[in-house]
């Protein structure tokens, strides 16, 4: 099957105050996560989102579209998707055995013998056919899917003072005031996404919902999320596509 690799540009849109960790505390005040960069001006401490914070947004977006859209397809693929979990660091399929066998029926001789050297259980072979691990990673499996840290093309940083909450009594602790540094909403960050799928596959098609998803709908990045942080709208445009057999 013929590969492609992919290269995007991500302009990331901050719709609510972004909260990016860890970065140092100064006093009361618990700064957002910050990297050296040389400008034009010189060194500069920019704020950051990493690239680890863009691929668990995008895989938790992927894992919610994928199973969804498994549902309405009765195809080996799909049934394994629909049954994809992660438990911690685990990925789980609980699929059985003769879907996984289905599966590895259309393979060559020599590709069945490498998945038996690499894995053991039905379950771990059928996370090499599952589309989002093959995009994502799991045990075993490269990502298909790379991302950049991203950073900023403008940017405003503010504090936003909280109270701290005694949560055994659900009482406002006297006394126990703090700050949190965050990235303002109208800030903009820039990343680059690679991305190398088989051609017109399920994980393409997967991709293309995902980047669709993000740009429309929107996702959420950095902590504080349950008080409604960390809403940004990512804008994926195509810069390259080049192919491969």
């Amino acid at each position: 099957m013929i590969r492609s690799t992919r290269s995007y540009v991500l302009r990331i849109e901050v719709l609510t105050p972004l909260t990016i960790g860890s970065g140092r505390e100064r006093g009361m005040i618990k700064e957002v996560l910050r990297v050296p960069v040389m400008t034009s001006k010189g060194l500069k401490y920019l704020p950051v989102i990493p690239s680890s914070s863009l691929k668990g947004a995008f895989r938790s977006i992927g894992e919610m579209l994928g199973r969804s859209w498994a549902e309405l397809l009765d195809e080996p693929e799909m049934k394994v998707m629909s049954s994809h979990r992660r438990n911690g660091g685990a990925v789980i399929h609980e699929v059985g055995e003769s879907i996984v066998e289905e599966l590895l029926s259309g393979l060559s001789q020599k590709e069945r013998e490498i998945l038996d050297r690499r894995f053991g259980s039905a379950g771990e072979k059928a996370a090499y056919f599952c589309p989002i691990c093959r995009l994502f990673g799991a045990p075993g499996i490269s990502a298909g899917v790379r991302f950049s840290d991203a950073l900023p093309t403008k940017f405003t940083v503010q504090s936003i003072t909280r109270t701290s909450i005694d949560r055994r009594r659900l009482k406002v602790m006297e006394n126990r005031l703090f700050a949190d540094e965050v990235v303002a909403p109208g800030s903009e960050f820039r990343a680059v996404m690679l991305a190398e799928v088989r051609e017109g596959s399920l994980e393409e098609k997967l991709l293309e919902m995902i980047v669709r998803f993000a740009s429309e709908v929107g996702i959420q990045l950095g902590g504080s999320k349950s008080v409604g942080r960390g809403s940004v709208r990512i804008e994926g445009l195509e810069i390259s596509h080049g192919t491969t057999t």
